[in-house]
């Protein structure tokens, strides 16, 4: 009998695009989106999710949506989502980008012109010089302040475990210095050993790269102010 070969799956053989714009399939999400949102929790009197502002800042379109180069991009489909999720979600609680692949798919002036869209989530896997690290942050604070926009340096990393501690140095010491949030990917246990991934853990020469620039952020002022996080001092 001959044997059923398996068929490769991958973001080089997959296209996703039909998902961003096929008038089902983003039905059928904006009812996933819905669902969370009003999914009630019995830990806190069987309030929606949507309104536990105690526990969540924020809620995210999806994560790096649209996926690899997408052609073409699906102008608004973020925005649309957010319109969705908004109504359904207390005002103290952010709606989040979710980031893109790359710092361009992330910092679309789309997203900063979106009314309800409060936080513009930016990953960036690519930029490795300090020049390119600078210019990307400090495009980046310039779009916060040219729309009134919350923006969150949300996901960065480098495999190259050695060169991580100068990598992670120049993209935390750039974010400081303009007032960007900065969440490097990816502090875990176990970590990566080799070079395919960035995770590292507290026995990597990064972290105490990571803590030295959390513990400068806590004494810097945000580009934007984040009203909802306000709720304790950090000495």
């Amino acid at each position: 009998m001959p044997q059923r070969r398996a068929k490769k799956c991958g973001p080089e053989v997959n296209d996703a695009s039909e998902f961003y714009e096929n008038a089902t399939a983003i039905s059928f999400y904006d009812q996933r989106l819905q669902f969370i949102l009003n999914y009630t929790n019995p830990h806190f009197d069987n309030r929606p999710w949507g309104e536990l502002k105690e526990v969540v800042a924020m809620y995210e379109v999806q994560n790096e949506a649209q996926g690899y180069d997408p052609e073409p991009w699906v102008a608004d489909w973020h925005c649309d989502r957010a319109k969705v999720m908004k109504p359904l979600m207390d005002p103290a609680i952010f709606v989040g980008t979710g980031g893109g692949r790359t710092f361009q798919e992330s910092s679309l002036t789309e997203h900063f012109t979106c009314p309800e869209i409060d936080v513009v989530t930016v990953h960036d896997y690519d930029a490795s010089t300090w020049n390119e690290i600078w210019y990307n942050v400090t495009q980046l604070r310039q779009l916060s302040l040219t729309h009134d926009k919350k923006v969150l340096y949300e996901e960065f990393g480098n495999k190259k475990r050695y060169y991580r501690p100068d990598y992670h140095y120049a993209v935390i010491t750039a974010c400081n210095l303009n007032g960007i949030p900065f969440m490097p990917w990816e502090y875990v246990h176990p970590p990566n050993t080799d070079d395919k991934g960035q995770e590292f853990d507290d026995h990597q020469a990064t972290y105490p790269v990571l803590v030295y620039g959390v513990l400068v952020a806590n004494k810097t002022g945000s580009v934007q102010r984040w009203s909802n996080l306000e709720i304790c001092n950090v000495s």
